[in-house]
């Protein structure tokens, strides 16, 4: 059922058991509504990085666009996640979508990037697909 699965992708703290890059997320301030924030930890390619993470959207149970912004990178630069939940037919969908804004990077290594994306070998389970074996295996 949708509010099975929305009560995972509206908290933040089950991030870790099914995105293997989270290593840590810590709650700022009460759950869950639009500009509720957090800390979180990623670790990509052996470097950690810490984000502040807030709601900017907030429907349950059908869309939640998180935004992430770091000191670590320029003030104009941010991250957001989008999540889209819908049923087709009796069954649940769930789409993400990452988008990174003002990141700097030229047109060359982005169109690069989404050819490797669109074309390459994925490797590992996706996150949604442990997320679904997650969700799938409760009782």
């Amino acid at each position: 059922p949708i509010e099975k699965i929305w009560r995972w992708i509206e908290n933040p703290e089950a991030m870790p058991r099914w995105n293997p890059k989270v290593m840590r997320v810590v709650a700022l301030s009460p759950p869950y509504r639009v500009g509720y924030t957090y800390g979180i930890t990623y670790q990509m390619s052996g470097k950690t990085s810490e984000f502040a993470a807030k709601f900017v959207e907030y429907q349950p149970p059908s869309r939640l666009t998180i935004r992430l912004t770091s000191p670590a990178y320029p003030q104009e630069f941010f991250v957001e996640e989008r999540y889209l939940l819908q049923e087709h037919g009796g069954r649940s969908q769930l789409s993400q979508e990452v988008v990174v804004h003002n990141s700097g990077v030229n047109m060359f290594w982005r169109f690069l990037t989404w050819l490797i994306m669109r074309f390459g070998k994925p490797t590992g389970q996706k996150y949604l697909e442990k997320l679904k074996e997650l969700i799938e295996g409760e009782r």
